[in-house]
């Protein structure tokens, strides 16, 4: 009777036993199945709010690059718009310069005015150079002291002497030289640094380099007008 009791306990603890694992085992499945059901409504909610944020973003860059494209857009025209005038001043100050070393260079209202004219491009120059980047500015300032200080020794060693003074050997020959070398500069010298000034400004405005070459088309009118105005004729 003792051998049948403890053959049923034990039966009826491995019927408990089974039970209980395959409660345990439903009760895992369920639990993995919902946590599964949650970690799967978490992606996709976290996606989707991924997705708004990357819009907002995407929209917020698109705003800030429209605006700085605008800005650009305005600084080009700006820069454009000082190019085209410094260029146009840097050939009325050569054709004032010649205007005078070529003409009556004993004229002492005339020294005046040209040097008055040099001056004043100094002083844009020096006012707006904010818009060039330092490579340009150096070759501008070479450009601009030379063309100055050509008119300014002429005035003192012409302008500033009477042309019935005595003057010694000397002080002719200073004078010879200085007339020389700003009729040489104005001439030839000036004319190759503003071809390389135009090289810079038309990188600056957006032309490629190799527009310059043979490649370009001869009947260009930019480098028509470019050619006019490069032309200076001495007065006799």
């Amino acid at each position: 009777m003792l051998g049948g009791e403890v053959i049923l306990l034990a039966a009826v603890g491995v019927l408990i036993k089974m039970f209980l694992n395959h409660n345990l085992t439903k009760d895992a499945d369920k639990f993995r199945a919902d946590l599964q059901s949650r970690a799967d409504e978490f992606r996709v909610q976290l996606q989707s709010n991924a997705s708004v944020e990357i819009e907002k973003l995407r929209a917020t860059l698109q705003q800030t690059l429209t605006e700085h494209q605008i800005r650009f857009s305005k600084l080009h025209e700006k820069r454009a718009d000082f190019i085209k005038d410094l260029y146009q001043r840097l050939i009325r100050a050569r054709t004032d310069a010649a205007m005078y070393v070529f003409g009556d260079t004993h004229n002492q209202s005339l020294a005046v005015e040209t040097s008055e004219k040099m001056l004043e491009l100094y002083r844009f120059i020096a006012d707006n150079k904010i818009f060039l980047p330092d490579r340009v500015c150096e070759l501008v300032d070479e450009f601009e002291s030379k063309l100055r200080r050509s008119v300014l020794n002429v005035e003192v060693y012409w302008a500033r002497t009477s042309e019935y003074a005595v003057i010694s050997a000397e002080n002719q020959q200073m004078r010879n030289k200085v007339i020389m070398e700003a009729a040489e500069f104005i001439e030839s010298k000036s004319d190759e640094m503003l071809k390389e000034l135009v090289k810079e400004f038309r990188v600056l405005l957006g032309d490629a380099p190799q527009t310059l070459s043979s490649t370009a088309p001869k009947t260009d009118p930019f480098e028509k007008w470019i050619k006019s105005q490069h032309a200076i004729e001495p007065k006799n």
